[in-house]
């Protein structure tokens, strides 16, 4: 349960940012038409989908009002209801990455609306294959002395540079080990 109120609350916080960001586009279904191209980042699709024909633009507009503001409701409904708000979520997360960089916040809801499915819908879903393959015990090995040492100078290397960065950037000088090994 805790999970399907944070999947509505990353849409209701969307929903009222949007309002208050673009308002009366979204009132009117015109919010699309200089979406795409006001967008952070958008991608080479966001070019092409600025170019769809503004009555597709508006019902996408409509659709997407439909789909953030009473979709996320039906998760609180029965398992099919649950699955149809789900699939919408999952059909405009896909479509908003495809034409848009949000970074990580479409991968996270998607895999936050993955919870919406029970375990009997994820397995008609998954290749028989690899449901075998998954009950197969695990026979665990000893670790190799090579794999031991590349994974601890890789850990080191990486905090080593964590740390010049950090210094760099908040300090604002090199740090002297880095000042030795420059000259």
């Amino acid at each position: 349960m805790a999970i399907t109120l944070v999947v509505v609350s990353f849409y209701a916080g969307w929903w009222f940012g949007e309002i208050i960001k673009w308002g009366c586009s979204w009132q009117a279904w015109t919010a699309l038409y200089t979406y795409f191209s006001t967008q952070p980042l958008p991608t080479p699709l966001a070019w092409y989908a600025h170019q769809l024909p503004h009555l597709l633009l508006q019902f996408s507009a409509l659709m997407t009002l439909c789909i953030e503001t009473i979709i996320p409701f039906l998760i609180f409904f029965p398992r099919r209801l649950r699955f149809v708000a789900a699939f919408f979520i999952l059909f405009l997360q896909s479509l908003i990455l495809l034409t848009g960089n949000y970074n990580f916040f479409n991968l996270q809801t998607m895999l936050l609306c993955l919870v919406l499915f029970d375990d009997a819908a994820i397995q008609t879903l998954i290749p028989r294959k690899l449901i075998c393959y998954m009950k197969q015990p695990v026979s665990l090995k000893p670790h190799s002395k090579k794999g031991v040492a590349f994974v601890t100078l890789f850990v080191i290397f990486t905090v080593f540079l964590s740390v010049v960065q950090f210094q760099m950037r908040f300090i604002g000088k090199v740090p002297t080990v880095m000042a030795v090994i420059d000259v």
